[in-house]
């Protein structure tokens, strides 16, 4: 899978399993100073039941396909995930995967 910044702000980031977090501390796996987000915004953990978004208690302005997320939120391929400003889309790895013909 594939965490794609639609905006440019980062490069798009591939992620298979563990644990990737996301703020504005030069130590994250994504790290995006500048950009109004906590040193630890939010974080992502794939395991055996699927892949977690996970917001750190009193973190503000995290949505899941423009819902407000304050704890815990499972995701899919194609979720859209907004940190205040930035947006993040979830993407296959493979582009080829995704079938883009749409039936009349």
């Amino acid at each position: 899978m594939q965490l794609v910044f639609p905006n440019g702000e980062h490069a798009s980031v591939a992620f298979d399993h563990g644990e990737l977090s996301i703020g504005s501390r030069a130590a994250q796996g994504v790290s995006l100073p500048g950009k109004s987000l906590a040193p630890l915004h939010a974080s992502l953990v794939r395991d055996r039941r699927g892949l977690w978004l996970r917001v750190p208690e009193g973190v503000p302005g995290v949505h899941l396909n423009a819902r407000p997320v304050r704890r815990i939120a499972m995701l899919r391929i194609g979720d859209q995930v907004c940190l205040e400003q930035v947006q993040v889309v979830l993407a296959e790895n493979d582009p080829d995967m995704i079938d883009r013909i749409i039936p009349p």
